[in-house]
């Protein structure tokens, strides 16, 4: 009787733990969370106790990330994150892990896979914080493109290999057919745009001025062609001056190889806090380098069809004679950042404040906010007339294709500062490799 009693009461416990285990693992999904332009989505936790984001959101290290949190009465945040990373060098997820495990200070577990819509390799690493526990896990969606996924705990809320198996196991992934309109792009502009543009640009300078979006102009955009100091292919210099001071007077100075396999562009700002200066150098491995007057250091490694946003207009260009209506690619701003964008062919809205020769309109959205964008407009031989530039929080902006007697009768109003001078990379490490 007793050791019968004994048998029923160690079945309850082992059924009441089952339960337990089956309330920590039965933890509410969201609906699929799209990365627009990646052709990728994943799912987050969600319910009581869970604060969960429902967009991905921008970060400077040139990634997208997705953060739910799950907060208890006591006791640190619990974090469950998507972070997909733009430029990263070709690894395999195997690898990405090993180079995290070997920075972390604590003791790691062996790497395990994961086979799921995407593989995904897992490690845990046990931090020497009290009672924090940590799983990571990487997939390579495409070449250059991490996806990982870390979670946190400090409890026994949720189980971490179960709750990432949910999470893996709801992932998608179906490449955006678009991205191969980006590529087609990519390719008219280096083998014909680019070059067109260059020897006309020899011909004469190519000047626009600016202004909101009724009134009198504000400033103006000069940009010449100039001998290549590096011995690239090409080179050509961007004035860009304004009469208010919230707006950094600047100088660039772009010099390339006539594929953009290589590219060394140096930006010079002029603003209330004095000069500012970066260097974005592209070399033939691949990798792409920055540094700033701080002399600081990043190294990222950009997709190949990524497009210095110096030559923007070239790219929505390429899209007027693009077989399809919407490309998406990434665009390499000054400062280094890499953003993808949505690059879209349309008829021309409304006129009022454009050009009257203006037949063609291209759209391109940058796609880590929704009021950044601009519009470029063109005439029947599709020559750049005009570029709308709309900015969060800004009113919007529009540059309008001027000639040396329209400078001329503009220039005498500004005084252009003579502070701003290109230096040359304080940095040894930044030469470039040939």
């Amino acid at each position: 009787m007793a050791s019968a009693f004994l048998l029923l009461l160690f079945a309850a416990g082992l059924g009441l733990a089952m339960l337990l285990v089956k309330a920590r693992s039965a933890i509410q999904l969201s609906e699929p969370i799209l990365l627009p332009g990646e052709g990728l989505s994943v799912v987050l936790p969600v319910g009581p106790g869970w604060k969960t984001l429902t967009e991905w959101t921008y970060e400077q290290d040139n990634s997208f990330a997705l953060v739910a949190t799950y907060s208890m009465r006591s006791g640190p945040p619990e974090e469950v994150r998507w972070q997909y990373k733009l430029t990263e060098p070709p690894l395999s997820p195997q690898a990405f892990l090993e180079r995290i495990a070997r920075q972390f200070s604590g003791p790691v577990s062996t790497i395990r896979t994961f086979e799921g819509p995407l593989t995904f390799a897992q490690i845990q690493l046990f931090s020497r914080a009290e009672g924090e526990q940590i799983l990571l896990a990487a997939a390579v969606p495409q070449e250059g493109r991490i996806l990982l996924l870390q979670l946190k705990s400090y409890s026994e809320h949720y189980d971490l290999p179960a709750l990432f198996e949910q999470l893996a196991a709801r992932v998608q992934f179906r490449p955006d057919p678009r991205r191969q309109v980006g590529r087609q792009l990519f390719e008219d502009l280096t083998s014909r745009l680019y070059p067109q543009w260059l020897d006309n640009l020899h011909q004469r300078a190519e000047i626009f001025l600016l202004s909101p979006v009724s009134g009198r102009p504000i400033g103006y955009s000069k940009t010449t062609a100039v001998k290549s100091e590096k011995d690239l292919a090409a080179a050509f210099e961007q004035e860009q001056v304004f009469r208010q001071n919230d707006f950094p007077q600047s100088l660039s100075r772009f010099e390339s190889a006539q594929n953009l396999s290589e590219f060394l562009w140096t930006t010079a700002r002029q603003t209330r806090r004095g000069p500012l200066q970066t260097q974005v150098r592209r070399l033939s491995d691949g990798s792409m380098q920055i540094e700033d007057s701080y002399r600081r250091q990043t190294v990222c490694w950009p997709a190949k069809e990524a497009v210095p946003e110096i030559l923007l207009p070239l790219a929505a260009r390429a899209m007027l004679n693009a077989d399809e209506s919407e490309a998406v690619l990434d665009v390499i701003a000054s400062f280094g950042q890499v953003v993808p964008v949505l690059i879209s062919r349309s008829e021309p809205k409304n006129k009022t404040n454009l050009p009257e020769q203006t037949e063609y309109a291209v759209k391109v959205q940058f796609l880590h906010h929704p009021d950044n964008y601009e519009e470029y407009y063109f005439d029947t031989e599709k020559n750049l007339l005009a570029r709308l530039e709309a900015m969060p929080g800004q009113p919007a902006r529009i540059w309008k294709a001027a000639g040396e007697a329209d400078l001329r009768r503009f220039n005498p109003s500004f005084s252009k500062p003579d502070q701003i001078v290109l230096k040359q990379c304080p940095s040894e490490m930044f030469a470039l490799q040939r």
